[in-house]
């Protein structure tokens, strides 16, 4: 794993303490498999991004292979949680849906990449080598980033680094105040479910992630305001 995107570290160069931030979580990385999606109505497994990738290079990822019945579309409704090669699912409406932004910037870093999530934010995090040189757009009132420059690159954050560190961005990064709810969500048709953690934004859209032990993290986050 990368030094910048450990827990540890990220826990001095993308928290900000002074103001009561704690690091909860980091999600993802090697191995973490596929996302699937449903936008619109239409489903997409794995998922497409909507946007490009902001990332300096676009290198092939190596992700899990799907099993045969779900890679030939032959599942329905959350069978497809029984595949370990899934790692999660995003359901919206708009290309700038919050659920949105972050599957695609998942789906584009891929390993490079992971979720941080903290009692204030929400984000998808990269080494800051990894992203394209350019100055970033700025965002346009409400969060929303305005034409095609405004979602390459509006909410790309280069995060401060200590001594010897490059630091991080996010490129895409949500407030508590635009997540409606976290939860975890129990999937599947087998007796055991399992288990995913889910993020629902006022947008109205939705994004879930594998995880061991949701319901612990949904407690810590409530205890953590």
């Amino acid at each position: 794993m990368s030094r910048e995107l450990t827990a540890r570290a990220l826990s001095r160069t993308w928290t900000r303490a002074e103001r009561g931030e704690l690091l909860l979580a980091v999600l993802g990385g090697p191995g973490a498999g596929h996302l699937g999606s449903s936008l619109g109505g239409r489903t997409h497994l794995p998922h497409r991004p909507t946007a490009p990738s902001a990332l300096a290079t676009n290198t092939d990822i190596a992700r899990p292979a799907l099993t045969a019945p779900l890679a030939a579309g032959g599942w329905s409704d959350d069978e497809w949680a029984h595949d370990p090669a899934m790692w999660g699912w995003i359901t919206g409406v708009d290309p700038g849906d919050h659920a949105v932004r972050l599957g695609d910037a998942l789906t584009h870093a891929g390993a490079r990449c992971r979720l941080a999530l903290s009692n204030r934010r929400l984000a998808v995090l990269v080494e800051a080598g990894e992203v394209a040189s350019g100055e970033p757009a700025q965002a346009s009132p409400g969060g929303h980033e305005a034409g095609f420059a405004g979602r390459l690159g509006g909410l790309l954050r280069q995060v401060r680094g200590g001594a010897g560190e490059r630091g991080v961005v996010a490129l895409h990064e949500v407030d508590r105040p635009e997540l409606r709810s976290v939860s975890a969500a129990p999937l599947g048709r087998a007796a055991l479910p399992e288990w995913f953690l889910g993020f629902t934004f006022v947008d109205g859209s939705s994004l879930l992630v594998r995880h061991e032990d949701p319901e612990q993290l949904v407690e810590t986050l409530r205890l953590n305001p």
